[in-house]
């Protein structure tokens, strides 16, 4: 076991048993709200997905879900709205998310993607992890991986500590993922 990987089980086995619960939760719950807002736009779950993901940062979960559901909304209904809606995240985001519903941008993996890992973690897909801002707060980049910002490389390396980590548990990495998200957002 690395660095990495004993910090991580470390801090893990030191949560409370909130965080653990609500953690290993939280993506079947969140799934369960994409299929339901999907079905009631008439989209497919992983453009919901994708649409969640892109305007997620800096989102609060609720206010980010509902944020999906009327961009989606207005860009499929009603088109002249979009000018008199307001979001949380950055108007790049948004714009990107326009983009993605209208087709003319397309999400994919570039290896370092919180935003893909994201999307594919709402469809409870177990080989994506979600390294964000918050899951930041547990390493020190350049002790743990040599750099100051988090590459393709570190990116990939700490998706693979979760993922490790987490069997061990008999979770998937992204359930692991959530229960140290918590912790970190509340904690750190």
């Amino acid at each position: 076991m690395n660095f990495l990987e004993t910090k991580l089980k470390e801090t893990y086995e030191t949560l409370n048993p909130e965080h653990i619960k609500h953690g290993h939760e939280w993506y079947e719950n969140a799934h369960k709200l994409i299929k339901i807002y999907s079905d009631d736009l008439r989209v497919k779950p992983e453009e919901f997905a994708a649409v969640t993901s892109i305007l997620s940062p800096f989102n609060p979960w609720e206010r980010n879900i509902d944020d999906a559901s009327k961009l989606i909304f207005a860009v499929k209904y009603e088109p002249e709205q979009l000018d008199k809606l307001t979001f949380t995240t950055f108007k790049n985001n948004v714009r990107k998310a326009i983009g993605y519903i209208k087709g003319e941008v397309m999400l994919e993996y570039s290896g370092a993607n919180k935003t893909y890992s994201f999307a594919k973690n709402l469809l409870l897909d177990p080989d994506y992890v979600t390294i964000d801002s918050h899951m930041l707060k547990f390493v020190d980049m350049k002790q743990t991986f040599g750099v100051k910002t988090l590459t393709e490389r570190a990116y990939s390396e700490y998706s693979e500590a979760l993922k490790k980590v987490s069997k061990g548990y008999f979770l998937h990495g992204y359930q692991l993922q959530a229960s140290l998200w918590l912790h970190a957002r509340e904690n750190l």
